[in-house]
């Protein structure tokens, strides 16, 4: 019986011991995995964050590149908008100049001249309404678009009776035996079409003059603003 006993408190004693051997070696292996794993883990994530470092750099640079290639169109662009600009306001305070020198010429002789309201001044209103066409027509691109918009209800009102003095005209061309005498001939016959006309569209011929005054004064502001800076 006791050494039975023996026996078995030695079996015990024997695998009680190799199971500590046994728990400590898989502890101590367990550690061992855990720092290569998270080694090896490290050494993935380190790597990609370079990666991706890099293409974010890459990236950056082909961004500041586009940036600038953008940059300098825009400063090309600029420099050639604002001598475009710079050219076309020049040209818009010439042809301004004239329709204001036309704007006084009109509303001196309507305010002025004793022979404003005689049948006669109709020739002289006619005259200052072909040089307003001719002008505007000729120069449309640079004028504000509400006086191109008076301009055009005023030529659509006065188109029939230029019309009508082209008709006229014809009727007595070549009767004549002097280009003088045949000049004169269509004159005369065109004159009733030539006083309706300026009859017919007065309101709005001064309409249009008015309007050159008005974008005169726009204009003049432009002009002065940086002399007020």
């Amino acid at each position: 019986m006791q050494m039975s006993q023996l026996v078995i408190e030695n079996i015990v004693s024997v695998l009680g011991g190799a199971s500590v051997v046994v728990i400590g070696l898989s502890s101590w292996l367990g550690s061992l995995w855990s720092k290569r794993i998270l080694n090896q883990e490290k050494l993935r994530m380190d790597k990609e964050l370079q990666q991706l470092k890099d293409s974010n750099l890459a990236n950056l640079k082909s961004m500041e590149r586009e940036l600038q290639v953008e940059l300098q169109k825009r400063d090309h662009y600029h420099q050639i908008s604002k001598s475009t600009y710079e050219m076309n306001f020049e040209r818009k305070v010439k042809v301004y100049t004239e329709l204001l020198l036309l704007n006084q010429k009109f509303f001196r002789f309507m305010n002025e001249s004793p022979l404003a309201d005689e049948p006669e001044s109709t020739e002289t209103y006619y005259r200052y309404f072909e040089q307003c066409k001719t002008l505007i027509e000729s120069e449309k691109l640079y004028v504000s678009s509400k006086l191109a918009e008076l301009y055009e209800l005023w030529y659509q009102k006065a188109l029939p009776y230029f019309k009508q003095a082209g008709l006229d005209g014809y009727a007595v061309h070549g009767f004549a035996h002097t280009d003088e005498e045949n000049m004169q001939n269509i004159y005369d016959a065109q004159e009733p079409a030539r006083y309706d006309l300026v009859c017919e569209t007065f309101k709005e011929m001064q309409a249009i003059f008015e309007q050159v005054e008005i974008d005169v004064a726009s204009i003049r502001r432009i002009i002065e603003l940086p002399m007020q800076e």
